[in-house]
Parts: C-alpha cells; structure tokens; sequence
C-alpha cells in the first residue's frame, strides 16, 4: 500500500508539462482577432458594402454593346406580291443605354436602406466584441479556479502524508498502534482522488478556453496570475440601468434594423407607382459583315413611362408585411430593455452574493487552520485520533474551495456587471 501510494504521489506531483504562458489581456487580444462570432460579423459588413454598391447601379447608368448576325425566309410576301421569295441575311452592331430617371423614391430609398444595413452590420461586431470578451473573462477565471483547486488538493495531500509520517514514527516509538498508521495511508490515497479530479478540471477548462479563443483544443495552457479579490463599488440599480440602456449596442442595433424597416416600407409602397427611364441605342446595320461601314446608321431614343394599374394585390400584401415586421421591432426593443433591465438587477445582486461569499468564507479559513493546528499538536501529543486531525484537514480545505470559488464568482460578476453597461 505504501509502495503504490508513494508512486501515484510521483506521478501525480510531476505533473503536466507547462504549456504557454497567457496572460489575461493576451486571451482577449487573441479572441477578438479570431474568434469564429466576430469574423462571422465582419464578413456580413464586407457583403453589405457589396450590397450598397449593387443597389447604387440602379441610378447610374446601364452601357452594353450588342452585335447580331442572322439569316431569314420569308413567303408570305412573295406570294403577296406575285414573286418569288429569297433568302435576307442581317448584320448589326450597336451600342445601347438605359438610364433610370424617376422611380418614385425606389431607387435612393433602396440604397439608404443598404447604408444603414450596413451601419447595424458594424454595430454587430461591437455586440460581438462584447460577448466574446465576457465569455474569455469567465474561461480564464475557470482555468485559474481550476488550478488553485489543483493546489488546494496538492496542499490537502501533503498534509495527509506528514500525516502519515508523523503516525510511522509514533507506532515505530510504539507510541501508538497499527491501526493508525493503517488509517493514515488510506486519507493519503484518499486524497489522491480530488487532486485527480482538479487536474481534470485544468483540462476541460484549457479546452473550453482555447474553443473561445479558436485554437486547437488541446493546447496547453499556463494562466499567468491568481485569484485576487478587487473590491468594485458598484453602482446604484437605477446608475446602471440608466447606463446599460444608453450604452448598449444590441439596442442600437435594433434602432437601425427599425430604420432599415421603413426604408423597406417606402420601397414596397412604391412598387405600384410610375417610374421613367430613358432608352438611346446608335449603331450600324447591313446584309453582309463587311459593309457594316458603308450601310445605313441605326439609333434610336425614348423615354419609357411605366403605369402600373393592377399587380394583382401584390404592392398591398407587401405593404401589409412590412407594417408587421415594424411593429415587431418595436415590440423586440421595448422587450430587450426589460431584458437589460433585468440583467442589470442580476449582475449587482450576483456581486453582491459573491461579496458576502467571499467575505464569509475568508473568516472561516483562519478559524480552519488554527483547528487544523490544534488538532495536530493533539494528535503528536497523543491526545486526538487521525480521524481529528482529517476532520480538521477537512475544514479547511473546504474553507479554501469555498473561498476560490467566491473569488472566481466574484471576479466573473465583476465582468457581468461591467459588460451589462458596455465598460468591460
């Protein structure tokens, strides 16, 4: 037993290989250069600024060049006319343009409609943004929790094996009997267990974090830093709802998507109006290809007026549509600031939580050690049993699991309050 405790302690202290050393400023940076959310926003603001210079090619004019060669028979004339019919060969080259005049505000409504588009695709990367640096703030407070759990149960191990040691050398004084020595190897290989379990801990959460930061998976990580408790004097609910509401981007973003509403509003209401466009073609035409030169000039100009009288109800279902979807804009932003109300109340009460978590948990510690302390001068003085000295060595590690995960709690509420006003 001894010999297998001893060699699941060498393995378990040797530990794994330190990986690359990351700071918490270097997570971020890393996140929002590659993070898969934000490149996903930037890619739909580069495919706007193509959608803007689509729709601006509707006022600008239309240039093409058209070259027609063809060969005809015809006998309907020919019989008309008592004769016999031949064949009619035909060549053309020409120019054309079209130039859209009036569109009953179609046109220029469609390309701000496009712009604004466009302005929401960029206030989506700031909500991006926003998102993925909370969720780096709270991996890395999970792989720093994770490793100070690794040295709480390192801490509990080596107290079970002075333990242990302590107990060889009372029952080799004959001091005491067997069975406390016995007791005292299985709390070590006990203690092993948790240690385990926080090792494995270190590992989900280097996963997790290496996902938001969208690097291999695998790839070992060093934090750099402790769990340190910075106290923030927060704000009063009504100071960081005022604030919330005036600084959050996902409300701006709703306002453009309601402007780019009534853009589309005005567009579909005009789709039974009159439109004017101006149509020019010059060129040259002639029966064979080399005395296009020579024959006779083709052009030609007009302007097209287009008055829709029935479109089949369609102009009014898509009017009806476009109503709707205003209306439930509207009703989205009025329900996302409940929302942000709500998560502003949340992120002052979960600090405050933490808080008194914290606090809590710090006075308990130095009560802990000093039973700790107490109960292993008994035990070397004969007077308390190894299942005193566990019990204490119980206390306290509680007492420190307790308290790094108020911090981590209380770290990430920080981040949660701070990104509810847009400050993080």
């Amino acid at each position: 037993m001894k010999h297998i405790t001893l060699l699941l302690l060498a393995i378990l202290f040797a530990g794994p290989s330190h990986g690359e050393t990351l700071t918490l400023d270097k997570a971020l940076e890393i996140a929002l250069e590659n993070h898969y959310d934000i490149k996903l926003a930037r890619e739909e603001s580069s495919r706007l600024s193509g959608q803007i210079t689509e729709v601006r090619s509707a006022v600008l004019p239309q240039l093409s060049f058209e070259a027609t060669a063809g060969t005809g028979y015809d006998e309907s004339f020919a019989k008309l006319l008592g004769t016999s019919a031949t064949q009619i060969n035909f060549h053309e080259a020409k120019f054309t343009a079209t130039q859209l005049l009036y569109s009953w505000g179609k046109a220029y409504n469609a390309i701000d409609g496009a712009r604004i588009e466009k302005k929401r695709a960029k206030i989506d990367i700031i909500i991006a943004r926003r998102l993925v640096k909370l969720a780096v703030h709270n991996g890395y407070y999970d792989l720093l929790l994770a490793h100070r759990f690794v040295a709480v149960a390192r801490q509990r191990v080596e107290q079970r094996q002075a333990h242990l040691d302590a107990a060889q050398k009372r029952f080799d004084a004959g001091v005491s009997n067997e069975f406390e020595v016995i007791r005292a190897r299985v709390d070590v290989a006990n203690a092993l267990t948790p240690e385990i379990e926080a090792r494995n801990l270190v590992k989900i959460a280097e996963a997790s974090l290496n996902n938001i930061l969208a690097r291999p998976q695998q790839s070992s990580i060093e934090p750099k830093g402790e769990l340190e408790y910075e106290h923030l004097a927060p704000p009063t609910l009504d100071q960081l709802t005022r604030k919330a509401l005036a600084n959050r981007p996902e409300l701006e973003s709703l306002d453009y998507s309601l402007q780019s509403a009534r853009k589309l509003l005005e567009i579909n209401s005009a789709d039974n109006k009159p439109t004017l466009v101006a149509l020019a073609s010059w060129g040259v035409a002639a029966e064979e290809v080399n005395r296009l030169d020579e024959d006779a000039e083709v052009w030609q100009a007009a302007i097209k007026l287009e008055i829709p009288f029935f479109d089949g109800l369609s102009t009014s279902g898509k009017v009806e549509q476009s109503h709707s979807t205003i209306r439930s804009l509207e009703i989205r932003r009025r329900q996302l600031e409940q929302l942000i109300t709500l998560e502003a109340r949340n992120a002052l009460d979960s600090l405050e939580v933490a808080q008194q978590v914290f606090e809590a948990s710090t006075a308990t510690i130095g009560q802990a050690k000093r039973a700790l302390e107490m109960a292993q001068i008994s035990f070397d003085n004969g007077l308390a049993t190894t299942l005193d000295v566990t019990d204490a060595e119980f206390g306290l590690t509680s007492a420190l699991t307790d308290q790094a995960k108020a911090m981590r709690d209380y770290m990430s509420a920080k981040a949660a309050l701070l990104a509810t006003a847009n400050e993080l």
